[in-house]
């Protein structure tokens, strides 16, 4: 692919991050940040290449690297795309892409430590977090079992093979993946979920009216007044998956 060594990846890696900072704010023009996107995914793609060879050398050193710098650049990518959103007034877009890129920093954290800092990337986003949007006390967490699927490291069956799910293998998160059925057996509100996307969207408030939860606008009046107690609705779950392969 290229004769590029490991420290002229990483230069370049470093470089477009540091030009695409000044992209990195809601008042920057939605068209600029969309074209920063596009540029990230193509370096995203280089990536991939360059980890599926340290794969094949069974460099797993490396590959973890590789895996560490796709995961952040994807998380621009989301941090960006909430900025968007928030001008498009898709509060509720926003505020998934905004768990997205505080998850891939987390699973870059996770994947190479070794010459990369993030910190100051994870304290910006709690920053974000804590300055725009309202903080939910609750959130929906739903006991589910999965039925079927295979492994995304080896693409056999998970329950024949060796790999543990969340584990990293070699630039690769284990997932089940393909899953062929989902069971729902219970669902609650809990203050420490394990998808922050599951959220409350609507409430009832002491007036009977229901609110959007982000905007606090009315959306409707509670058309049902002998229930007792206040009315919720929010997301349960979400189907959306991270790129870690």
């Amino acid at each position: 692919m290229s004769d590029l060594s490991f420290k002229d990846i990483v230069d370049q890696y470093n470089e477009l991050l540091m030009r695409m900072e000044k992209y990195d704010y809601f008042v920057r023009d939605a068209q600029i940040q969309k074209t920063t996107i596009e540029e990230l995914k193509s370096r995203i793609a280089i990536l991939k290449g360059f980890k599926q060879q340290a794969r094949e050398h069974n460099d797993e050193e490396a590959a973890n690297a590789f895996l560490h710098m796709q995961c952040v650049l994807y998380s621009r990518i989301s941090s960006l795309s909430m900025w968007i959103e928030l001008k498009r007034h898709k509060f509720h877009k926003a505020w998934d892409h905004l768990i997205d890129a505080q998850e891939y920093l987390a699973y870059a954290k996770r994947a190479s430590s070794k010459g990369f800092g993030i910190d100051d990337l994870v304290a910006k986003l709690i920053k974000v977090e804590q300055g725009i949007f309202p903080g939910f006390p609750l959130y929906n967490s739903l006991g589910l079992t999965f039925m079927g699927g295979v492994c995304s490291v080896c693409g056999k069956k998970l329950e024949e093979c060796e790999h543990i799910e969340e584990k990293i293998y070699n630039g690769v998160v284990c997932k089940r993946i393909r899953i062929e059925y989902i069971d729902i057996d219970h669902t609650a509100l809990v203050t420490d979920p394990k998808d922050r996307r599951c959220i409350i969207s609507e409430v009832e408030d002491d007036n009977g009216e229901i609110r959007d939860y982000i905007t606090w606008k009315v959306l409707r009046k509670n058309s049902t007044t002998e229930d007792k107690g206040k009315k919720i609705r929010g997301v349960v779950y979400n189907f959306h998956d991270l790129d870690l392969s």
